[in-house]
């Protein structure tokens, strides 16, 4: 007589739930990382553009004497405001509303017991440093070279970039059917590579993000309707 020994790993609804379970892990590796990316070029972008801006009264700060590390606070507190609102606001829904959220879902197709919350300190603590630093970071950058130069400099209006001729004009009979206004738009569009940059790279990944969930949303509907 054979004897066969099953225990839990043996019932298929404990390793459905564990393969949950490992699915769910791998996502929440995968998308604090593309959030974070995407939140640096969104604040490097709008910091770049505040700069330019504030370029006149950056110059008038330096030349009445304040330093550069006075000047680089303005921003870093407005910087770490937005981020600390943010990282907040982030790690309560974060922590209490979406394992409620996939609690609730899966519990449609197993028994679950009551959710018991546990502030996980640790990750909060790295979570809140990553978007302080990366905030941090993207003010530095923006505000590098305007403080290079000397306040007579930067108090004067910037020299606009000379107009380059773009790759899109090569391509006549499309050119000569856009009127002035897209013309323009174009150039200026690859005036500022850094910008155009940011502004691809940030509408890329959001998009990816919403195609993403929206994916994942109609998967999981079809999953529970077949079951």
């Amino acid at each position: 007589v054979k004897w066969s020994i099953y225990d839990r790993t043996s019932a298929p609804g404990y390793e459905s739930y564990g393969q949950s379970v490992k699915n769910i892990e791998i996502l929440s590796n995968l998308f604090p990382m593309l959030f974070f990316v995407v939140s640096s070029m969104i604040c490097l972008t709008t910091l770049t553009r505040m700069v330019e801006e504030d370029r006149t009264v950056i110059g008038t700060y330096k030349a009445l004497g304040y330093e550069n590390s006075a000047i680089i606070l303005k921003y870093l507190i407005y910087s770490f405001l937005a981020g600390f609102i943010g990282s907040v606001l982030g790690i309560a829904i974060g922590i209490f509303l979406f394992p409620f959220a996939i609690n609730s879902a899966y519990s449609i197709m197993f028994s679950l017991p009551s959710l018991n919350f546990e502030f996980p300190w640790l990750w909060a603590f790295i979570g809140f440093t990553i978007s302080m630093l990366c905030t941090a970071f993207t003010t530095l950058l923006a505000l590098r070279k305007e403080l290079r130069n000397s306040p007579s400099i930067i108090m004067r209006p910037k020299v606009p970039k000379a107009g380059k001729h773009i790759l899109l004009e090569k391509v006549t009979f499309l050119w000569k059917r856009l009127n002035f206004t897209a013309k323009v738009t174009m150039r200026n569009l690859f005036r500022n590579k850094l910008r155009f940059n940011m502004s691809i790279i940030g509408i890329t990944g959001s998009c990816a993000l919403i195609l993403a969930s929206l994916g994942m949303q109609n998967s999981i509907d079809a999953i529970a309707e077949k079951q």
